[in-house]
C-alpha cells in the first residue's frame, strides 16, 4: 500500500529507507515491470530553494550519464507539484559503515577487493565524463546481495570545468572526516585526485574501524586535513601489513601534486597489494601524507621496503593445461652444472654464428626484434593481418598468426604458433577491458608483441567465458598466467622500441583484464567446479 506522505503515479511505495538533510529515498515496486526500485525525493522543506533544486537536478543527471556496474544506475526523473524526484536501482544489500558498524573493522583482503571494485567505478566516470564523486565514504558505498560493490550518492560530483553556483563558491561542500586538503580548502579546479585521498581516507577507516579525525566534532576536520595526522593502520590493527599501510599513505599525500595522479596508477598499487607487494613507484617522504608513519615502519624500513624486490616467477608450460606454477629451486650437482655451463656456452657460440650469417635487415621501420627471415613471411601491408580493436560489446574476431613456413636458419624463440580460435556468440562481460590499440608498424613484426597479443586475447576468452559466478580458481590461474606473459612481452617490446608509448595501452589493458578477474572471482559462488575442457595456453 502507498505511503501516505508520498505517492507517484505508475509506483507502489512500500517503505522509507533512509532520510538525511536535503532528500529521503523510499522503496517502491514499478508497476508496469513489477521490479522494484528505489526512489530519491528533495525534503520538502528545501523545494523553495533554488540552490537545493539545482544540486538535486544535477545529482540525477550526472548519475544518469554513467552506465557502469559499480554505479548506481538512474532510470528517471520528474517533478509533481508535491516533488522533485528521480528513480534509481534498488540494490538489494547494506552500506559499508553499516558493516563496519555491526562486525568492526574489515579483514585486508576483503577491504582490498572493495576498494578494487570502487577504484575501477570512479576510473570509469572520471574516463568516460570527467566527473569526479566528492563525496566518497563508506555511507556512499553499497554491497550487492551478490558480493557487488556499487557506488551511490552523487549529489556532490562534479564535471571537469563545471561552472559553480554561488553556494559552491560560497561554501565549502563534502563530509569533512574524509574530504581532501585541497577540498578543504575550498579550491574549486578539482580533478580525480580529491576522490582518491578520500578512498585512502575511506580504506583508512574500513580496515581499522577509526573515523579519520572522528575524535573532533563538528566542523574541525577540515583544518585538521590540511595541517593535522593520522595514526599508522598498523599501530591500530597489527594484522595489517606493511604494504597496506604504505598503500594508504600514498593515497592520502596531502599535496595532491604529489599524490597519485591517476586511477590506473591506483588499480596498479591495489593489486601489487594483493599479491603482497608495496606499492610501485616513489614511496611519500615521512610527513607529507596524512598518515603519520608508525614506530615500527619508521625503525624498520629494510624489513617492508625490500618486499619490493620479490617478484614471483611465473613459468608458462604449453606442454600440458595445468596453469602456470612457481618454478622450484633444486641444488643440481657440480659435474652437472659444469656440463649444461659448456652445453649453454656452445649454444650460444651456434647461434651467434646463425646471426653473423643472417641478410641485414629489409627497413627499418621492421623494428629491433624483427629479422629479414621472419620479415619475408608478411604479406604486404594491404593483405597482411593486422591486429584488431577489440570491440567494447562484442567478442574480439580471430587474430591471423604469421605464415608457419620459415628458412632453417631462423632464432629458434621466433616460431610462431596460431593462437587459440575463440568460441562463437558468447556474451560480453558485464565490465570488458578496454580494446587493443594498433602499435607502430615496428611492434607489429615484432615476435615478442604477436606472442604478448596471444596470450592476452586467451585470457580475455577465459574472462568472457567463465566470468562472474562461473569464475573458478583454476580459470583466473590461467588468466593470471597468460596475463603475467603478456605484460612480460608487451614491457620487452616497450624497451627496446624507439616509441615506447605504442605500448602503454596493451599493459594498461592488461592490468585491467587481471582486475576484472579479481574481481568476478570474489563474486564467484563457494563450491563451484573448475570447467572441463579449458583451452590449453596457447605457446
Amino acid at each position: 500500500m502507498n505511503d501516505p506522505r508520498f505517492n507517484l503515479a505508475g509506483y507502489e511505495i512500500l517503505g522509507k529507507l533512509g532520510e538525511g538533510g536535503m532528500a529521503v529515498v523510499w522503496k517502491a515496486r514499478q508497476l508496469s515491470l513489477d521490479r522494484l526500485v528505489a526512489i530519491k525525493t528533495l525534503a520538502p522543506q528545501w523545494l523553495q530553494d533554488p540552490d537545493a533544486l539545482a544540486r538535486f537536478r544535477q545529482e540525477a543527471q550526472a548519475a544518469a550519464r554513467l552506465k557502469h556496474n559499480g554505479i548506481v544506475q538512474v532510470f528517471d526523473a520528474g517533478e509533481t507539484k508535491d516533488a522533485v524526484y528521480y528513480i534509481m536501482e534498488y540494490v538489494h544489500g547494506y552500506t559499508l559503515v553499516d558493516r563496519i558498524d555491526r562486525k568492526g573493522p574489515l579483514d585486508e583482503a576483503t577491504a582490498l577487493q572493495v576498494v578494487l571494485g570502487v577504484a575501477m567505478a570512479l576510473e570509469y566516470a572520471w574516463d568516460a565524463t570527467r566527473i569526479i564523486h566528492c563525496d566518497i565514504k563508506p555511507d556512499n558505498l553499497m554491497i550487492d546481495q551478490d558480493g557487488t560493490v556499487k557506488v551511490a550518492d552523487l549529489g556532490l560530483a562534479r564535471a571537469l570545468g563545471q561552472k559553480l553556483g554561488v553556494s559552491d563558491r560560497d561554501f565549502i561542500v563534502g563530509t569533512p572526516n574524509y574530504i581532501s586538503p585541497e577540498q578543504a580548502r575550498g579550491e574549486q579546479n578539482l580533478d580525480c585526485r580529491t576522490d582518491i585521498y578520500a578512498l585512502g581516507a575511506t580504506l583508512y577507516h574500513m580496515v581499522t574501524g577509526r573515523l579519520p579525525f572522528g575524535d573532533t566534532p563538528g566542523t574541525a576536520p577540515l583544518e585538521r586535513q590540511q595541517s593535522d595526522f593520522l595514526l599508522d593502520p598498523l599501530d591500530l590493527n597489527p594484522q595489517l601489513s606493511a604494504p597496506l599501510a604504505t598503500l594508504i599513505e600514498k593515497m592520502m599525500v596531502k599535496d595532491c601534486h604529489q599524490r597519485t595522479t591517476n586511477w590506473a596508477e591506483v588499480l596498479s598499487d591495489i593489486q601489487e597489494v594483493q599479491d603482497g607487494f608495496l606499492p610501485t613507484g616513489e614511496l611519500p617522504v615521512q610527513g607529507l601524507s596524512t598518515i603519520m608513519r608508525g614506530e615500527w615502519r619508521a625503525t624498520h624500513p629494510g624489513k617492508w621496503r625490500s618486499q619490493r624486490a620479490a617478484r614471483k616467477k611465473i613459468v608458462i608450460s604449453t606442454a600440458s593445461a595445468t596453469p602456470a606454477a612457481v618454478m622450484p629451486q633444486y641444488r643440481l650437482p657440480a659435474a652437472l652444472t659444469l656440463l649444461l655451463s659448456l652445453a649453454l656456452l656452445a649454444g650460444l657460440i651456434y647461434v651467434g654464428f646463425l646471426f653473423l650469417r643472417a641478410p641485414p635487415l629489409l627497413s627499418p621501420d621492421s623494428g629491433p626484434l624483427a629479422t629479414t627471415n621472419v620479415l619475408e613471411q608478411v604479406p604486404p601491408p594491404a593483405q597482411a593481418a593486422q591486429p584488431h580493436k577489440t570491440p567494447v560489446v562484442q567478442p574480439p574476431a580471430p587474430r591471423a598468426s604469421p605464415s608457419p613456413t620459415v628458412p632453417d636458419q631462423r632464432p629458434p624463440e621466433v616460431i610462431p604458433v596460431a593462437p587459440p580460435t575463440p568460441p562463437e556468440n558468447i556474451p560480453p562481460p558485464a565490465s570488458n577491458p578496454e580494446p587493443l590499440t594498433i602499435p607502430p608498424q615496428g611492434a607489429l613484426h615484432s615476435p615478442h608483441y604477436l606472442r604478448a597479443v596471444r596470450f592476452l586475447d586467451y585470457a580475455f576468452e577465459l574472462f568472457k567465458n567463465y566470468r562472474g559466478p562461473d569464475m573458478t580458481v583454476p580459470v583466473f590461474n590461467r588468466i593470471e598466467a597468460a596475463c603475467r606473459q603478456a605484460l612480460s612481452d608487451f614491457k620487452a617490446c616497450r624497451e627496446m622500441t624507439t616509441n615506447p608509448a605504442a605500448v602503454e595501452q596493451d599493459l594498461m589493458n592488461c592490468t585491467r583484464l587481471l582486475a576484472s578477474a579479481r574481481l568476478s572471482t570474489k563474486m564467484a559462488r563457494p563450491g563451484t567446479a573448475a570447467p572441463a575442457g579449458l583451452p590449453p595456453l596457447p605457446s
